[in-house]
């Protein structure tokens, strides 16, 4: 959950560079961009490097200067804010030393911007040698009436993003890496000393599969732990999550009271419910009876309540069944969080009972749907089995693909329960029930 919020944040984050890149790259004062734009490709001298004096050169650079510097200084997380022509001609904010001979055209970023025209690419990550700053390049290509004629680059800082995996805590101990696809360190907040690195000076073998995502156990500094891997999908990176099994059982105790302690709550609360509606309903009816002086009306009235308590039953059967299952302590927090969302559902199921009961509702027409008959089989098999199971009695199904039929799964369900659970009580001593 953690690593998904951190991911959110840096989605919407980088969403706003794709959209701050498009603007730029179609502003109309940067689509002027001409043959006056100064080239450092051909120039010569005894030195390595040249200064840049876009703010100081002809109208043109100058004026596309100024957009990247306006922007520039109103963002302060832009890095670098550039382009390259397709004459090999080059604006770069802010301005500053560049290679004698730099030919904007033969470097990673502009080529990169041409394997999807159009689109914003991002380049891996790096560190500035000049500021010191983990940096990430984000290019895109410039088209002037449907014609290429350079590529704008935004090149943003990644502190932030690593000041968020800094912050994200998983237990007493966990903690998130943050690295490239192809195994590259870029924040690791307990050994910041291998930032950009490869995953492989962790000295967890099982990390050298860095392209497949998955959990399994490893020691982690001599500590037994849980490595979870998961891939951003909207970026070039993976997340890594390490915690110590010690803190995962501690944590999965935890939730098992937790678990225990509202599944209980809920139970009762269902109980009590079912009993006060039943009595307020046969009160109802008993008066009804006796100013419409039809006494018939009042065994009718009986059976109502008795089927209501009949339908009731059977949703509670169940959600005591997961309950009994919760406080066994041999079960993942997946299981765990199923058998609570189960309950909690055939909790929903009896009121909608008790409801139908109480207004004389029919099915409508809006609930009415086509059902997979194999799949509501299935579901009604899964909320059954821990009643089956206390009642040593085991379930074999036989049944064909492929069969629909037209209702509502609610009142299917509540059939179905009723047949397999009338099943099981007729073998006390347990045995074999088939469902075919």
């Amino acid at each position: 959950r953690e690593i998904e919020k951190v991911d959110n944040a840096i989605s919407l984050y980088f969403k706003g560079i794709k959209e701050d890149l498009h603007t730029l790259a179609t502003d109309p004062r940067v689509l002027k961009a001409d043959s006056s734009i100064t080239t450092y490709k051909d120039m010569k001298g005894n030195g390595a490097f040249v200064q840049m004096t876009p703010s100081k050169n002809g109208a043109v650079e100058k004026e596309i200067y100024e957009v990247f510097s306006h922007f520039g200084k109103n963002h302060l997380d832009a890095m670098y804010v550039y382009m390259g022509t397709e004459e090999g001609r080059y604006i770069q904010y802010p301005q500053g030393p560049t290679l004698i001979g730099y030919d904007p055209r033969k470097r990673p970023w502009y080529v990169t911007a041409l394997e999807a025209p159009g689109e914003v690419l991002m380049t891996g990550a790096y560190v500035s040698s000049g500021i010191n700053h983990k940096i990430v390049s984000n290019v895109v290509t410039i088209e002037r009436n449907g014609k290429r004629i350079g590529v704008m680059g935004l090149d943003v800082s990644l502190d932030g993003l690593t000041s968020l995996i800094h912050d994200v805590k998983i237990g007493g101990s966990g903690y998130v890496i943050l690295t490239q696809r192809d195994g590259t360190i870029i924040a690791h907040p307990k050994k910041p000393e291998l930032n950009f690195e490869s995953i492989s000076e962790l000295n967890i073998p099982e990390l050298e599969a860095i392209g497949q995502d998955g959990t399994f156990e490893a020691k982690v500094d001599g500590e037994e732990s849980v490595i979870h891997v998961i891939t951003s999908e909207n970026h070039n990176w993976k997340y890594i999550s390490v915690i110590e099994k010690k803190d995962l059982a501690a944590s999965a105790d935890q939730i098992s009271q937790n678990f225990i302690i509202i599944g209980s709550l809920v139970l009762i609360i269902a109980i009590v419910i079912s009993i006060y509606i039943s009595i307020r309903f046969t009160n109802n009816f008993r008066k009804l009876a006796k100013e419409m002086g039809k006494l018939e009306k009042l065994k009718t009235v009986s059976e109502l309540a008795a089927s209501i308590s009949h339908e009731v039953r059977n949703p509670l059967t169940v959600i005591k069944g997961f309950l009994q299952l919760l406080k066994e302590s041999n079960h993942t927090d997946e299981d765990k969080v199923m058998y609570l969302t189960t309950s909690i559902h055939e909790l929903e199921r009896a009121e909608h009972i008790i409801t139908d009961y109480l207004t004389f509702a029919k099915p409508s027409l809006e609930n009415v749907k086509v059902l997979d008959l194999a799949e509501e089989i299935d579901y009604v098999l899964m909320i059954v089995s821990p009643y089956a199971n206390m009642n040593n009695v085991h379930i074999k199904v036989s049944r064909e693909e492929n069969l629909y039929i037209s209702g509502e799964a609610d009142k299917l369900h509540q059939c179905l329960s009723n047949v397999v659970k009338n099943g099981i009580e007729a073998m006390p001593e347990g045995g074999q029930l088939s469902v075919s």
